[in-house]
């Protein structure tokens, strides 16, 4: 072989082993952007997990002070029924006699005024029953 394509084809073969070692590199550059890019949604996967267990924790500790409170408002509401019930209490007892007060104060009102409606006509009556005896009399004294 000659020196002049020796040279020729080891010029060629630099520049292919060049050409060779840049696409290497390149791959090499594309992998490792990916390789970040990944890395990067996997991050952005786990906060988003994180996030929403976060958010389950927190919505799992309002529920429970939510049931907390519920069930402190119960057993309020059962020491009231306990001592309305047992006499303790004497409040239902009040109101029962107000109403009942109440209800009285109507009844009494409705049975004076049908009272005096009676009285008036009974007093009408009365007053008719004096003018038919006068007349009576009157008749009496000159038959």
């Amino acid at each position: 072989m000659t020196d002049a394509y020796k040279r020729k084809h080891s010029s060629s073969s630099c520049e292919l082993e060049t050409s060779l070692t840049s696409i290497n590199n390149t791959n090499v550059q594309k992998n490792k952007i990916k390789q970040k890019k990944k890395g990067k949604q996997n991050l952005n996967q786990n906060t988003i997990s994180e996030t929403l267990e976060t958010d389950k924790i927190e919505t799992n500790k309002a529920q429970v002070e939510e049931m907390a409170d519920i069930k402190t408002t119960l057993a309020d509401i059962n020491t009231k029924l306990e001592n309305l019930f047992s006499g303790k209490d004497s409040t239902f007892k009040l109101m029962i006699v107000d109403i009942i007060n109440q209800t009285k104060n109507k009844f009494l009102k409705s049975v004076e005024n049908r009272i005096e409606i009676l009285e008036g006509k009974l007093f009408e009556k009365e007053k008719e029953n004096d003018k038919l005896k006068e007349n009576v009399t009157l008749l009496e004294q000159q038959v």
